[in-house]
């Protein structure tokens, strides 16, 4: 293995050295409750599931055309969303856990529209910023959702609650 001691700044100020073990303190207390809680346990294992699913993915198939590339970005996008949202979760950073667990329930709400209408992919991929925000808003994704599912109460998706 190779020493990269050279890569080490020989300084590192007192704050983020404190940081670090205080996110060390939480993550041990953290990953010590979820062990005591078998359906936090079933959760975490979920998560790692969905995750090696998606590596799975990225390792055995390669995209074909353009629609596949806009997926394949997505589920990269999904599993570094899931990353970061364990990640910050285990730190203690829980507002970021949040955003980045809004972000996934909004990935996965775009790649179920795209299931929904395929020939939306290409579309949307070549919109403007602009055309994103008027066409694919995360609203106008849910409400075709609903519509599909038979939602018709303006309260949405129970996953879209706290979101």
């Amino acid at each position: 293995m190779k020493d990269h001691s050279d890569l080490i700044l020989s300084y590192t100020s007192r704050t983020i050295e404190l940081l670090q073990k205080h996110e060390d303190s939480i993550r041990t207390d953290t990953m010590l409750h979820i062990n005591a809680e078998a359906d936090l346990k079933e959760h975490l294992r979920l998560i790692d599931i969905a995750m090696q699913l998606i590596m799975m993915v990225f390792q055995e198939h390669r995209p074909v055309n353009d629609s596949e590339v806009v997926i394949v970005q997505i589920g990269a996008r999904l599993f570094d969303s899931a990353a970061i949202a364990i990640r910050t979760l285990m730190s203690g950073y829980y507002f970021g856990c949040a955003h980045f667990s809004r972000d996934i329930v909004e990935m996965g709400f775009l790649c179920d529209f795209f299931t929904l209408y395929p020939e939306k992919i290409e579309d949307w991929r070549k919109s403007d910023s602009e055309k994103r925000k008027r066409e694919y808003s995360p609203f106008k994704i849910r409400d075709a959702l609903d519509n599909r599912d038979g939602f018709t109460e303006k309260s949405g998706r129970k996953s879209t609650k706290f979101c």
